[in-house]
C-alpha cells in the first residue's frame, strides 16, 4: 500500500495509514515511516511531525501504550533528540519547526539523554524565534502565548487556529488543541 501524503495548513502530517497505526499503538512503525518520508522529501511538515509524534511518545509512552519497554523508550527519545538536532542544523528559519521543536523542548528537553544538547532555555529562544520570523498570525499568537507563560488563561480565537494548524483526530492535535483551549479529552 502506498502512503499519499498531502500537505495543508496543518502543523502536522497525518493520514489514514498513521490513523491506523495510532489505533494499533504501534508509533515505532508511525515515525519509521515519516522518516522514509522525511529522508525523500526533507519537507519541514514531515519533520514537525517526527519531533513531535517521538516527544509524545517519550514522555507519554507509558500513558498512551501501557506496556512500553526500555527499548521503545530508548527509540522515541533517540529520535526526538535526532530530528531536533538536525533541525536546529538545517530548519533554523522555519517558523514552524521553531515553535513545536521549541515547546517540545521547553516542556521536557531535560530529559534528553544527551548532555551536548540540553540547554536550559533553547526551547524559549526557539518559540522566541518563531514569533520574530514569522508572518502567520496563528503562529505569532500561539508563540506569544507561550513566551507569555499566558497558560493560566485560554488563547484568543484558540477555536479558530485550531481549527487550521490541528484540524485531524490524531493524538497530536488533540494534544494541541487540549493545551490551547483547555479541552482535553
Amino acid at each position: 500500500m502506498e502512503i499519499i501524503w498531502v500537505k495543508t495548513m496543518a502543523l502536522f502530517y497525518f493520514n489514514e495509514a498513521m490513523k491506523q497505526q495510532e489505533l494499533k499503538r504501534d508509533f515505532i512503525s508511525l515515525i519509521e515511516q515519516l522518516e522514509k518520508n522525511f529522508n525523500k522529501t526533507k519537507d519541514v511538515q514531515v519533520l514537525l511531525t517526527i519531533i513531535a509524534y517521538s516527544w509524545y511518545c517519550y514522555v507519554e509512552g507509558p500513558c498512551i501504550k501501557k506496556n512500553i519497554s526500555d527499548d521503545e523508550i530508548d527509540f522515541f527519545c533517540k529520535k526526538w533528540a535526532q530530528y531536533h538536532e538536525l533541525g536546529i542544523k538545517e530548519f533554523l528559519n522555519s517558523p514552524e519547526f521553531c515553535l513545536v521543536a521549541g515547546y517540545s523542548y521547553s516542556m521536557d528537553g531535560f530529559m534528553i539523554h544527551d548532555e551536548r544538547l540540553y540547554k536550559e532555555k533553547l526551547g524559549y529562544e526557539l518559540i522566541k524565534r518563531c514569533f520574530d520570523a514569522t508572518q502567520d498570525e496563528n503562529l505569532k499568537n500561539i508563540s506569544s502565548y507561550l513566551l507569555n507563560n499566558s497558560r493560566k488563561r485560554k488563547l484568543n480565537n484558540a477555536e479558530q487556529i485550531c481549527r487550521q494548524l490541528f484540524p485531524t483526530d490524531s493524538e497530536l492535535d488533540e494534544y494541541f488543541k487540549g493545551v490551547l483551549t483547555y479541552s482535553f479529552k
